[in-house]
């Protein structure tokens, strides 16, 4: 498409470039717009000073021998250079030779001959020589001469290299130049616009460093700051709508801080269009002052419909002479697109910001070919297999004939394969009533949508009824996924007795034979049984559960439903208590690559609740709070929100800090008031853990409020444990035993309940018969690896069992000591628990380091944990390590509960 005939290049100084018109190009600083008054001066401040924020600054100052930037063409990788060697050039006698901003046409022997010249013109004189000021020498080898150069200085060298993707073979010529270092030192600092190799090469070294551009992207407060040093007068909202609009891309920010008029920085009412225009020309800048972009205008106008741009469908928008590879080439050069993927598979994508100003430029100049492209982008991705792509490319354009024609015959590879990206993208729900009011599966399709994505006290449409076909009819096999989803829509609906009875046909149905199944057709089966799973792991029914995901991990091919199934498979093996099986499928799931963000976050919570789990197993409860950190408060939509919440609950038994999980699970459990009962596990499971949590507290009477009319095999052990701590030991044991004879009871509860019993038979001083209940559970534990339920008993009665002959897994006194569950439960005095302390934080906490306080106090701004990070210049886990110090000694177990604590005892 390079050769169709297009609209002469815009100059950027010219022609407002989108119907809400920007004013006439006008010198920095002066009057814009209606409004009578002045647009922000800018001139004051020097460019360097205004689009990099300290933080960015920061990262330039450390001490590794080599840093790379890895930046795009919006970044404004060359104006960090710039104030780097500004504002904090080497103290000493250094060498620096630095070649910035060179032109996209330099030669090899230019651009290292130029840093060659400057170096030994320093090392002459001793001064600071201009870069292009001192001849290149021509009649030899300039990387070699710089290498020689480099080797021969007596002082500490600087070099600053900028666009170092001009440079062939880069990797290998900065490893050569690190080689030749001299005695005295060499620095390298570097920003590349195609990341190539680096990663790989920088992992291996432990004093190199690689910056991403995410790192030099504006935050709001950024921006804010950039508006109050220019002096202009912005409304509260001003530099929020500025950093959402621009994403944060310091070029762009740049250009809306120098057009966008006074007004519209006090009192925003169209300061998006404004922005938006302001990026457009900035855009258009860009490619109209580069003349290999400037080439082509028009493929890189149109490839902004592709998203990715990959290899397959580049040759749509590139010259037949010079093909996709060379197209291709020339946007990874010109730094616009973010490149990812292994390179045989590389995908390119414009920021959203760059791909609007493309789109709406294609849009006025080349509008018959844009629209040609986008239609034929639907077909291609089809073709490809790509069918969520083709989703969102009938979306972007409003085809919604095409986008329900695409879900019609694609949605069973849309909800299998790419099952995350599509309820993550939810075009669906943005599909016209008129195209599903008349089609049941789009219809129960986008109930599930509604339930996934809409905040939970928002009325959704209720559960479409599957269809049903007579087997072996035409219309089986599409009946068939009909009643699977039939079935997901009810579990969102909280209707889960029937979810699970729904999908008895498929558990029961013989599998199929894999060999004569494509990978399509083994994702779709392998979904599926996920699904099943999960229906059956919600309702509580354990084994089936079992059953069902295994089937779904020995079927799939795709990562991400194997991911997914191994990750459950873990989760529900603790819950049974089979830790041997729970850390297995931990580990396979670990095993598989990571999967995107968006994705990541879909299946990672029934993996990291089961870690946690198995953390507390082995009573460390620093690596389960690490978990916690990561997973956070259950999101709205969170179908495992009530085994996060347990897994809470069991972390505070452990950790003694009962009243303050009370306090939190209460709360959150508001937010899912309809998801506890039709059959659903969490009911039972929730009063369990609160019960116990009542009991650590000393409060038996709540504790048996909670569990009173419950006979359900989960709240068993503490409703035996509550009898036996009222003295009543013949109807503990008598409950016991009866709950021992359910087939539901977990190895988990059984080892409980033969504790108990063997603890009632103590009391009632038949010591062979507590003495084979506790054979009974070590050898249980034994085969599991359980140690936790030994800790639910009172220390005193763990001794006595002690005494009796078979080994326990547990110290009694260790116990007793470090756990405040135990020593409430062991005839400690029982406080007042009806403040709002905990018991075990009655005392004075150890005292907290300077650093820990400093990130309480960050913990009360409602900092984020990376927000913490950047702030201080620390890592992330070095953060994670500091709050868990601080929750350690505040002994508590939530962010919420860390600044309360904080707030009473004064240090904040």
């Amino acid at each position: 498409m390079e050769s169709e005939p297009r609209a002469p290049a815009r100059d950027a100084a010219s022609d407002p470039i989108r119907t809400f018109v920007l004013p006439d190009a006008t010198p920095t600083g002066a009057a814009v717009g209606g409004s009578g008054r002045d647009s922000p001066s800018f001139t004051s401040l020097s460019r360097p000073a205004q689009v990099i924020h300290r933080h960015a600054l920061s990262l330039l100052g450390g001490e590794e021998r080599l840093v790379v930037i890895h930046a795009g063409r919006f970044d404004c990788a060359s104006t960090l250079l710039r104030s780097h060697l500004a504002t904090q050039r080497p103290s000493g006698p250094t060498a620096v030779a630095h070649l910035i901003d060179p032109s996209p046409d330099i030669s090899q022997e230019e651009y290292w001959g130029r840093l060659d010249a400057m170096l030994r013109g320093r090392s002459a004189t001793g001064g600071d020589a201009e870069a292009g000021s001192s001849d290149v020498d021509a009649s030899r080898n300039a990387f070699a001469s710089l290498l020689d150069t480099v080797s021969a200085q007596t002082r500490p060298v600087l070099l600053v290299l900028d666009d170092l993707h001009l440079v062939e073979d880069a990797v290998t010529c900065v490893d050569d130049l690190l080689a030749v270092a001299p005695d005295a030192g060499l620095r390298i600092i570097a920003v590349t616009r195609v990341e190539g190799a680096w990663p790989e090469w920088i992992d291996r070294h432990f004093d190199q460093r690689l910056i991403r551009s995410d790192s030099l992207r504006f935050e709001p407060d950024d921006v804010a700051e950039l508006l109050r040093l220019s002096g202009a007068d912005t409304g509260i909202r001003t530099p929020e709508i500025i950093h959402r609009v621009t994403e944060g891309l310091p070029a762009l920010i740049w250009a809306a801080c120098r057009t966008v008029p006074a007004a519209e920085l006090s009192e925003p009412v169209h300061l998006e269009e404004f922005v938006a225009a302001a990026i457009d020309r900035e855009v258009n800048r860009v490619l109209s002052r580069d003349a290999r972009l400037s080439a082509r205008r028009g493929a890189l106008l149109l490839s902004a419909a592709a998203d990715p741009l990959t290899a397959d469908n580049a040759a749509a928008f590139a010259h037949p002479a010079s093909g996709a590879s060379a197209f291709l080439a020339e946007v990874d050069r010109s730094g616009m697109a973010r490149i990812s993927g292994p390179p045989s598979a590389r995908e390119r994508r414009y920021s959203h910001p760059v791909r609007s100003a493309l789109l709406r430029l294609a849009a006025r100049e080349l509008p018959g070919l844009l629209d040609e492209a986008q239609r034929g982008l639907i077909a291609l991705w089809l073709s490809l297999d790509r069918p969520h792509d083709a989703l969102l490319a009938a979306e972007e354009i409003r085809d919604w004939p095409r986008a329900a024609d695409i879900i019609r015959e694609h949605f069973e590879v849309l909800y299998t394969r790419d099952y995350p990206i599509t309820m993550a993208h939810q075009v669906l729900a943005k599909l016209p009533e008129e195209f599903v009011a008349s089609d049941a599966l789009l219809r129960r399709l986008r109930s599930m949508h509604h339930r996934f994505a809409a905040p939970r006290d928002v009325p959704g449409p209720a559960p479409v009824a599957a269809a049903v076909a007579p087997p072996g009819s035409d219309e089986h096999h599409a009946k068939q996924v009909d009643a699977l989803f039939h079935a997901i829509d009810l579990r969102v609906h909280g209707r889960f007795d029937e979810s699970a009875a729904l999908c008895d046909p498929f558990a029961l149905a013989p599998p199929l034979n894999l060999d004569e199944l494509s990978e399509e057709e083994r994702d779709t089966e392998g979904f599926a049984f996920v699904h099943i799973g999960i229906s059956y792991l919600l309702n509580g029914r354990f084994d089936d559960a079992v059953a069902a995901l295994l089937r779904a991990f020995r079927t799939a091919v795709e990562p991400f439903i194997l991911r997914d199934a191994a990750g459950k498979l873990a989760l529900v093996n603790v819950l049974l208590g089979d830790l041997h099986e729970a850390r297995a499928w931990l580990a396979e799931e670990r095993r598989r690559p990571s999967l995107p963000a968006d994705t990541e976050a879909l299946v990672r919570s029934a993996g990291d609740v089961a870690a946690a789990l198995v953390a507390l197993e082995d009573l460390d409860t620093d690596a389960a709070m690490t978990i916690f950190f990561d997973l956070d408060r259950p999101a709205d939509r969170e179908e495992f929100w009530g085994f996060i919440l347990y897994a809470w609950g069991q972390l505070s038994l452990v950790k003694g800090t009962p009243a303050n999980s009370l306090r939190f699970l209460e709360k959150e459990m508001l937010r899912f008031a309809s998801l506890t009962d039709n059959g659903a596990v969490v009911g039972p499971l929730l009063d369990s853990v609160r019960a116990e949590l009542q009991l650590a507290c000393g409060r038996p009477d709540k504790a048996r409020e909670l569990v009173a009319d419950s006979s359900h095999p989960l709240t068993a052990p503490v409703r035996a444990r509550l009898l036996l701590l009222e003295d009543d030991p013949t109807a503990a044991l008598a409950l016991a035993e009866m709950a021992m004879k359910n087939h539901r009871v977990t190895p988990r509860d059984a080892i409980d309940l033969e504790l108990i019993a063997g603890a009632a038979m103590l009391s009632i001083g038949d010591h062979d018969q507590a003495r084979q209940y506790l054979s009974r559970a070590t050898s249980t534990r034994r085969v599991t690896g359980l140690r936790r339920p030994f800790t639910a008993l009172p220390g005193a009665v763990l001794r006595r069992l002690a005494v009796l002959g078979p080994a326990l897994p547990v110290d009694p006194d260790r116990l007793t000591s470090e756990f405040g569950r135990l020593s409430f439960i062991d005839g400690a005095s029982t406080p007042d628990l009806s403040g709002h302390t905990d018991a075990t934080t009655a005392a004075v906490p150890d005292a907290l380091t300077d650093r820990e306080i400093q990130v309480l106090r960050a913990l009360a701004s409602g900092a984020t944990n990376r927000e913490i990070a950047a702030e201080e210049f620390v890592s992330i886990n070095t953060v994670k390590s500091q709050l868990r110090s601080v929750y350690r000694k505040l002994a508590v177990t939530t962010r919420s509960d860390a600044v309360a604590r904080g707030r009473l005892l004064g240090i904040l």
